[in-house]
This record gives C-alpha cells, sequence and structure tokens, in this order.
C-alpha cells in the first residue's frame, strides 16, 4: 500500500517521467535526434539547467545546438515544437484517476522542471488545462523544485503556498526523482518515489482509493 495523508489538499504531480516518457525530438530522423540530443543534453549540462531555469528561451539553447552541431537552426525548432506538441501520457487511464480525485476536491496540479516549451507548445496542444487545477513550471518560476532558499523557503513553491494560503504539509508531490525528497525533509511536502515497480498508476489509485474511504468513515 502507498501511505498518504488521508486527505490532502493539493496534488501535485511532476511530468517528466512520471506523467509522460516522451522526449524533445522524438519524431526527427534517429541520426539528427542523437547529434541534437548529445550535444545538450550530455555536453552541455549547465545550459539545460540554465533553459530549465527561464535563464534562457528555447530559441537561444536552439541557437547554442545548431552552432555546436551544425544542424539547421530552423530544423531543431520546428522538431522541437512538433515533439513538444505531440508527447503522450504513460498511461492513459492516468487522467480518468486524476479527474476521480479532483471531484473529490483535491486540487490536482502538475509541478514540473522543464523549459518554457512546456507552458508555450504541451500544455496547450495536449489541452491540459482541461484535466489539471494548475501548472508550477521551473522556466515561469525560475527555480528548480528541489531548490531551498536560505531562509528555509521553496524558490519553486513560494508564490503557490502564500497565494493559496495552503500549508505545505496538507499537499502531497508524486515524483520520479529521488532529489525531490527534500520537499519532504525541508518543508513538509509529503514526497512519493514514483518508480518502474510502483508507477503513478498505482499511486493515484491509492490516493483515490483513501479519499474514497475517508468519505465512508
Amino acid at each position: 500500500m502507498v501511505g498518504v495523508p488521508r486527505i490532502p489538499k493539493i496534488l501535485f504531480i511532476d511530468w517528466d517521467k512520471t506523467l509522460s516518457n516522451s522526449r524533445f525530438w522524438e519524431y526527427w530522423e534517429p541520426a539528427k535526434r542523437h547529434l541534437a540530443a548529445q550535444a545538450l543534453f550530455a555536453d552541455a549540462p549547465d545550459l539545460v539547467r540554465d533553459w530549465m531555469r527561464g535563464y534562457l528561451t528555447a530559441g537561444q539553447a536552439m541557437e547554442y545546438t545548431a552552432t555546436v552541431t551544425g544542424l539547421p537552426y530552423d530544423e531543431l525548432m520546428q522538431e522541437l515544437q512538433r515533439s513538444c506538441e505531440r508527447m503522450r501520457l504513460i498511461n492513459e487511464d492516468d487522467i480518468r484517476l486524476i479527474q476521480a480525485i479532483r471531484h473529490r476536491g483535491v486540487h490536482v496540479v502538475v509541478a514540473t522542471d522543464n523549459m518554457d516549451t512546456f507552458t508555450q507548445w504541451t500544455i496547450p496542444s495536449l489541452g491540459l488545462d482541461r484535466y489539471f487545477d494548475g501548472f508550477l513550471v521551473s522556466a515561469d518560476e525560475q527555480a528548480l523544485k528541489s531548490q531551498i532558499a536560505h531562509d528555509g523557503s521553496s524558490t519553486f513553491f513560494r508564490h503557490f503556498f502564500t497565494s493559496t494560503g495552503v500549508n505545505p504539509g496538507a499537499s502531497v508531490i508524486l515524483d520520479d526523482s529521488s532529489n525531490n525528497r527534500v520537499l519532504e525533509e525541508r518543508l513538509g511536502i509529503r514526497f512519493r518515489h514514483v518508480t518502474p515497480s510502483v508507477p503513478l498508476n498505482r499511486h493515484l489509485q491509492q490516493i483515490n482509493e483513501d479519499l474514497m474511504a475517508s468519505v465512508s468513515d
């Protein structure tokens, strides 16, 4: 059984490797996709980190990638956009369970370390605003989820909790990255690890069952 607070007010769900396994340039020819991914994600991790924190735009990241690979900038941008607009969920049943959880009064928010591409292309193309109550994207917040400020607050989540008045302890986060355990250790957000053996769907099923049980108690 996956233990969670019986009635969380907020459920945060990660995107990459939690809701979706889709990759950038997924539909491009393999040789070009590999060249671009190697140059950016393997060889320039600091640039990727800056892009995810909103310090760079997709256009600037693709200018760099075009320069170091010789791939045409226009193709890089076009294939990047196409892949972002066609991202897929790992399990389509997750949406049904998320709607059931929302129906029982829990606000479900995507909380993702991601680029400007997510807000610009993925959310509108997939119509994600129909299924979630909000989105926290690192490129918009200019901070990664695991970043903790000197005063002990979360740079990523600070505005959300201040504006909603929700106590972090009344929230749960479902995430594949063990780095984000710091959110429980430092902030009190209940961290639940999404893994191949305990995928998102199983966590959602358990939360939904706990919510139904709380109604009948």
